[in-house]
């Protein structure tokens, strides 16, 4: 029964949902190898490799008949570091794509109302520039939508039931994959990019989500202007200067 939640919500792109669902089954069977393996695969999607290593580690431990747990091992050893670099290399290439925003109360001024997606996966950046982002918009209706269980005086988004948020202007954090799922239906007027973390292949995912959401040029702001200045960014494209 575990198992099958876990699965749907993965299918469902509520990757932080399922990783619930995998710990839960691992902390009752910590030998379960379909666990351990699909856990390892949602931690990679949010870029916690060290976890995600470990846990192909412990898989192919459990099942060393299978090649799959080792090749994905191997694939992950790999990547990270190969992929970050050309992503780095790749972000301020794509300034022709983007606006970086320096005054994110103007860029909000045209839309009709503002739509902020925390993702599935939240940390304290985040956290500090949501807070920013009220602030900065403290003169809008703000609707916060998450993935997962309810929260109160949040929004849930179900892809799969269609409940997503729907025109005004979209403010996307985190580098959560589940955005994919239901972007394209959302029609927002504009699109806004909140970057939190140094993870240059996320922000290129969703500057092209955006490109097929009918936003060709989305915003980018940082959290920082250390922040993306590391990315390749202008340091004035921040809340925090």
């Amino acid at each position: 029964m575990m198992m099958e939640e876990a699965l749907r919500a993965q299918r469902g792109g509520r990757g932080a949902e399922a990783a619930d669902w995998y710990r839960r089954v691992l902390g009752l069977d910590p030998s379960n190898f379909d666990a351990t393996h699909m856990l390892a695969l949602i931690e990679y999607e949010y870029g916690r490799y060290e976890s995600a290593i470990e846990l192909l580690k412990r898989a192919v431990e459990l099942r060393p008949d299978l090649g799959m747990a080792r090749h994905n091992l191997r694939l992950l050893e790999s990547t990270p570091q190969f992929e970050d670099g050309v992503c780095r290399d790749i972000v301020p290439r794509l300034l022709s794509r983007i606006e970086p925003v320096r005054d994110v109360a103007s860029f909000a001024a045209s839309a009709s109302r503002v739509h902020v997606v925390l993702g599935d996966d939240v940390g304290p950046g985040e956290r500090r520039m949501l807070e920013q982002l009220a602030t900065a918009l403290v003169k809008r209706s703000i609707e916060i939508w998450t993935y997962g269980a309810a929260v109160d005086g949040l929004r849930t988004i179900a892809p799969d039931a269609g409940v997503h948020p729907r025109g005004g202007l979209l403010v996307l954090f985190g580098t959560s994959p589940a955005h994919a799922l239901w972007l394209d239906d959302a029609a927002p007027e504009r699109v806004l990019l909140a970057v939190a973390r140094d993870a240059p292949c996320a922000l290129i995912d969703r500057i092209d989500q955006a490109a097929m959401a009918g936003n060709a040029k989305p915003g980018v702001v940082c959290a920082s202007a250390a922040l993306a200045e590391r990315l390749g960014l202008p340091s004035y494209a921040a809340l925090a200067k």
